[in-house]
C-alpha cells in the first residue's frame, strides 16, 4: 500500500482522547502516516432533538476532505440502528466516545473504522475487523488475509 496520509479531527469534548487514538492508529497501521488536523464541532442540524443523538450519515457529510477520521464525544446513530460507535463511508469516518468512554474499546473502534475508510469489509477471524460486540474483545490488529488485502488497495 503506498503512503497514505489520515487527518485526525476531533471535538474539543474529546482532545484528552486524541493522542491516545492516535497512538493505536499508528500501531494498527504503521504503514500510514497521521496528522493532526483541527478541532471541529458537530454541527447543530446532525442532532436528531426527538433522540438526542446525532446522526452519523450527516457527521460525516461534515468531515471536510476525504482520509480523515473524526473522534466526537456524542452519541451517534445510523438509518437503521438504535446506536452505533463508528461510521465510515467515503474515505472519512467518525468514532464516538459516548458508550465507549476514554481508553482500549474507544481506541479499537477508532482502528475499526479506519479499517473501513480504507475499503476492508468485517472479517469473520479474530481481526481488528470482526464486527462482534464488545470491541474490546476483537484483537488490536488485523489478521492476515485483511492485512494482505490492506496492501493490494
Amino acid at each position: 500500500m503506498k503512503k497514505t496520509m489520515i487527518r485526525l479531527y476531533w471535538q474539543q469534548a474529546c482532545a484528552a482522547e486524541a493522542d491516545a487514538v492516535s497512538r493505536a492508529l499508528e500501531e494498527a497501521f504503521p504503514a500510514l502516516t497521521f496528522r493532526a488536523a483541527a478541532a471541529l464541532e458537530p454541527a447543530p442540524e446532525a442532532l436528531d432533538t426527538s433522540r438526542g443523538q446525532y446522526d452519523a450519515a450527516w457527521l460525516l457529510r461534515q468531515i471536510p476532505e476525504p482520509f480523515a477520521i473524526w473522534l466526537i464525544a456524542e452519541d451517534i446513530t445510523y438509518a437503521g440502528y438504535d446506536f452505533v460507535y463508528g461510521a465510515a463511508l467515503d474515505q472519512k469516518a467518525v468514532v464516538s466516545s459516548a458508550r465507549t468512554g476514554p481508553g482500549a474499546v474507544l481506541n479499537r473502534e477508532a482502528c475499526h473504522e479506519l479499517g473501513h475508510l480504507l475499503g476492508l469489509e468485517h472479517c469473520e477471524g479474530p481481526c481488528l475487523m470482526s464486527p462482534s460486540l464488545p470491541r474490546a474483545q476483537n484483537p488490536a490488529h488485523l489478521c492476515p488475509a485483511c492485512t494482505a488485502a490492506l496492501r493490494v488497495l
